[in-house]
């Protein structure tokens, strides 16, 4: 459509580019033209053509528009269907989660447990043990800790499955870790660390701190650069405390700011940011869960891309409805956090890849200061890192993409010597045609390989 008016002078071409660039920001499938509104610069006319264009599309082949998608798209067999049950399970498991009249039933969660592994791909079997902690955290309710017939859950069932048993151990061999420091059982206190940004502000970040202050745990505020909520270990009877960064860490969103994360791009790059941090145990603390089907985007939609987070990233998955009950998930990770590394010995090492448990009795743990500065979101990046941010700047070039382009080709040196090898042109074009990226295995497009191509070719 946008060639069709640019040949033909009209003004809509402009608009159809622009609406081009809201689409290419946005990281989920779209089944139709319609779903399209919710993004800028789709208007009603826009979107019927698309729909038209799908329809015509579709009837050429023989088939329905859905199955058309999942053919353009290299989807599995059954893609949508797989969707609409994985929707009509999370709505079962919210209605359950607001009805604190109605038991537990642990059979039946089992059930729905199953059903949802059943819905995921057999593609992805790999993935299994991601997906069985997907769906324990998907059934599961919020505590209210003034409940006193309430039993209190231990930390492995507020944040780790029996499939990770050995999530948090250190990666490089003791032999190789320097510690800079220790501190003994006794001589240091858990601190809950809340970012500055989510207690000044408007009126809501304002109640937030009332109800922090309202709890049995002491907390302080720090300009944490990345997350919104973390604890140290902070040394007592000292004028100035050492401290260490424990092994958890909270991005909080309520439902609108993921929302408008999703839609400004902003999504994909915290979440790579959190990953790439050092902890072993995100948790990604979705608020005000209840108001999910009055958002700008479909419901589905948002559920998909918490799906993607779960799967994908590996991350925690808290839901909770309102401040209050954030501040009572804080207040109860403190204390268990507190249980948990009370009676060991913390020693600080140096490098991220270090921190992890160290046998029954100590963890190594970074500094929180040196944890703050690597952080920092222009903190210098290595090749690999700079490639990929480059080949985002690509049309049609993802941020899946881009990672599993620099997954086979790390730095650009080795991508331009890999053409180089080539026979032929046509070779050359097709270089990265295949490769899959993504939770679905998607394989990477000619016009994708073509693109990168043309980057790379000096003569044109």
């Amino acid at each position: 459509m946008k060639d069709d008016a640019s040949k033909k002078g009209l003004q809509s071409a402009k608009t159809y580019h622009q609406a081009i660039l809201s689409l290419k920001k946005y990281p989920m499938p779209l089944q139709s033209g319609a779903e399209a509104k919710i993004l800028q610069n789709f208007g009603p006319k826009i979107c019927k053509l698309l729909d038209a264009q799908l329809a015509k599309d579709a009837s050429e082949v023989g088939i329905s528009p859905e199955e058309y998608l999942e053919g353009s798209g290299n989807f599995p067999i059954h893609w949508f269907d797989q969707l609409k049950e994985r929707e009509k399970l999370q709505k079962e498991t919210t209605s359950k989660s607001n009805d604190k009249n109605v038991p537990k039933q642990p059979a039946k969660r089992a059930k729905k447990q199953k059903c949802l592994k059943e819905s995921v791909p057999k593609a992805d079997v790999e993935k299994e043990s991601t997906v069985e902690r997907m769906s324990t955290i998907a059934a599961n309710e919020c505590i209210d800790l003034t409940d006193d017939n309430v039993e209190e859950p231990i930390i492995h069932d507020i944040v780790m499955t029996p499939s990770q048993p050995n999530s948090s151990q250190s990666t490089l061999p003791t032999s190789k870790i320097k510690t800079l420091f220790t501190l003994q059982p006794g001589t240091f206190k858990v601190v809950l660390c809340v970012d500055i940004r989510e207690t000044h502000g408007h009126q809501k970040k304002n109640k937030l701190k009332k109800q922090l202050d309202s709890l049995k745990i002491e907390w302080s505020e720090k300009n944490l650069q990345i997350g919104d909520f973390a604890w140290v270990a902070r040394e007592v009877s000292t004028t100035n405390p050492q401290e260490l960064i424990l092994d958890y860490i909270i991005e909080r969103k309520c439902l609108s700011d993921l929302t408008q994360s999703i839609l400004d791009g902003r999504y994909h790059e915290q979440k790579n940011r959190l990953s790439k941090c050092g902890l072993k145990n995100i948790i990604y603390l979705l608020e005000d869960f209840n108001q999910i089907d009055h958002q700008t985007l479909p419901a589905k939609t948002l559920r998909q891309a918490i799906y993607n987070t779960q799967v994908t990233h590996n991350f925690c998955i808290k839901h909770t409805n309102s401040i209050k009950e954030t501040c009572q998930y804080l207040e109860m990770m403190t204390r268990q956090l507190k249980f948990m590394y009370g009676s060991k010995t913390l020693e600080a090492v140096p490098e991220q890849s270090a921190i992890g448990a160290c046998g029954d009795s100590s963890f190594r743990l970074m500094e929180f200061k040196t944890f703050n500065s690597l952080s920092r979101k222009n903190v210098g990046l290595s090749i690999t890192e700079c490639f990929m941010r480059q080949l985002t700047e690509i049309t049609s070039v993802s941020g899946e993409k881009a990672e599993a382009i620099t997954n086979k080709y790390p730095t650009p040196l080795l991508l331009y010597e890999a053409y180089q090898h080539c026979a032929d042109t046509k070779e050359k074009e097709n270089l990265v045609t295949g490769i899959r990226f993504g939770f679905m295995q998607q394989k990477m497009g000619k016009g994708v390989s073509k693109a990168l191509y043309l980057m790379f070719n000096t003569e044109q």
